[in-house]
């Protein structure tokens, strides 16, 4: 719908009476999703990672087990997603949030020569990674080309929501022994997922294994004799995309959860837990002891959750304390420790650290996208909701003075919070959230 301005646009396309072809998905749900992964967990999959031997008995051992689930997750930028285009005389101009340059050179082409598209990157207005796609590219510049005039789109907000490239949703089984030293001596942990870069670049994924799946899960900083990490590629028939810390955020869920299951099983500390298996690692050993002191955590205190993990060559933790005397249990303090090597500016490392975990947290109370019918349910900020600055806890980010190769930042505050939420969860009311969004 072309007009003079978005407000008349939007006018005309709402009176648009449309019959749909329904297509082969027509009944696509969250249920049908949710049995498929399921069934991924009898796969075999592809071995990331193994060392020792996960079949051999553990003398005096205890088994642990645990499943855990994902919802599907919206990028949820403030800004809907726009581009200008002007494609004329041969040339074709992009202007807009663009996060992938080079694909967007070659998406935009629309007829023209990708060396004679012309980029011009505006602020992102929030990209999260979904502006790494290049459905509005494209589609921007057909509809120029068809009308051959120059023209700037824009989506709705319903639109952007409900026709994202989404974080993929995911199940997790994960085994556990724990040693006559009450430590885990074997761990073997499962994820079934779908695909982003079987879709994006086909060609990074070989035999079943995805690079950026086993993100979160073949970089475990613990020392555990003997593990296995296995990988099970699902479609899932929804369109998913690369989401702020990818599959960071999948893996760490599981895996620090289970961790603190584990503690929990062995009578111990999840702290002094931790600890006892980082011995090899000790940047990741030192980034959770500063959280543990800056936090104020307290062993055998009722109101704290702990996680640690390695992230884009960083060493982070993150320790939540609630507010267990209100009526309803909140997030009273987080606190963010990071390793993160060389930094040249403090403060925007601090920031960028902080807006992940507000980001994070945001995703963890509130966010899921669901389908029913073969339609995605939500629809806007009403129902998929983003942390409105009353609701944010202090947050207390804190950075290790290091000397190593500086890392990512812009991720790497989002993955922790949920593990570490879920956990403090647990340790003050004595429930396991396995399942994602939390409600507290």
């Amino acid at each position: 719908m072309l007009a003079k301005d978005f407000y008349a646009a939007r006018k005309g396309r709402d009176a648009l009476k449309i019959t749909w072809n329904e297509g082969p998905n027509a009944n696509l749900s969250t249920a049908v999703v949710r049995k498929s992964l399921e069934a991924g967990l009898s796969q075999k999959g592809a071995v990331i990672k193994t060392a020792g031997n996960v079949s051999a008995t553990v003398p005096n051992g205890k088994a642990l087990s645990a499943q855990y689930f994902l919802p599907y997750l919206a990028h949820s930028t403030m800004e809907p997603v726009n581009c200008s285009a002007d494609v004329s005389n041969g040339k074709c101009r992009i202007i807009g949030p663009i996060q992938f340059q080079q694909g967007g050179q070659a998406a935009a082409a629309a007829g023209v020569k990708p060396e004679d598209v012309t980029i011009e990157t505006t602020f992102l207005g929030g990209g999260f990674g979904r502006k790494l796609e290049l459905d509005f590219i494209r589609q921007a510049a057909e509809i120029s080309k068809a009308a051959g005039m120059p023209v700037k789109m824009l989506w709705t907000k319903e639109d952007d929501i409900q026709h994202d490239f989404y974080r993929p949703t995911s199940i997790h089984k994960v085994d556990g022994v724990l040693g006559a030293n009450a430590q885990l001596s074997t761990m073997k942990a499962k994820m079934v997922s779908q695909s982003v870069t079987t879709r994006a670049f086909p060609g990074f994924v070989k035999d079943g294994f995805d690079p950026f799946m086993v993100e979160g899960s073949n970089n475990l900083t613990y020392d555990i004799p003997n593990l296995e990490i296995t990988n099970v590629i699902t479609d899932t028939c929804v369109r998913v995309g690369y989401w702020r810390s990818v599959s960071n955020a999948l893996n760490a869920f599981a895996i620090e959860s289970f961790v603190d299951e584990a503690a929990t099983a062995a009578s111990k500390d999840p702290v002094a837990f931790r600890l006892a298996s980082l011995s090899k690692h000790p940047r990741a050993k030192n980034v959770l002891e500063t959280a543990v002191k800056k936090s104020g955590y307290t062993a055998g205190s009722k109101r704290f959750g702990v996680a640690q993990m390695k992230c884009y060559d960083m060493c982070s933790a993150c320790v939540i304390e609630l507010d267990t005397t209100a009526p309803e249990t909140r997030v009273k303090k987080i606190t963010f420790v990071s390793d993160c090597g060389i930094t040249v500016h403090p403060d925007q490392a601090r920031a960028q650290l902080t807006g992940g975990v507000i980001y994070g947290l945001s995703a963890v109370l509130n966010n899921a996208i669901t389908i029913e019918n073969g339609r995605v349910q939500q629809t806007n900020f009403n129902n998929y909701p983003s942390l409105r600055q009353n609701q944010v806890p202090v947050i207390d980010v804190h950075l290790i003075p290091s000397q190593e190769k500086p890392g990512g930042l812009g991720e790497v505050g989002v993955p922790l919070v949920a593990p570490a939420l879920a956990n403090a969860i647990a340790a003050a009311t004595g429930k396991r959230i396995r399942e994602l969004p939390v409600k507290v």
